[in-house]
């Protein structure tokens, strides 16, 4: 039987080159880290790149897509 969580919450922490995300689900006694990831990125300040920001887009999608995680479920 999957869990069931109330909630998911996406962490996400932009460094210079690199970005983690951390996928965390809300269930009724407490909460559970259900996945994270640390990929290479370049920098997302203002101007970047199309090529970063699809980057960024495509490996946030697949990060939710592996853990069960819906773009329009999470908080």
């Amino acid at each position: 039987m999957a869990p069931f969580y109330f909630e998911k919450s996406l962490g996400i922490d932009i460094r210079d080159d690199s970005v983690s995300l951390c996928l965390v689900g809300k269930k009724l006694r407490g909460t559970e880290v259900i996945g994270s990831n640390v990929f290479e990125c370049a920098g997302l300040e203002p101007g970047a790149s199309e090529e970063t920001l699809e980057q960024f887009t495509r490996q946030t999608r697949q990060f939710l897509k592996d853990h069960g995680g819906a773009p329009e479920q999470i908080i």
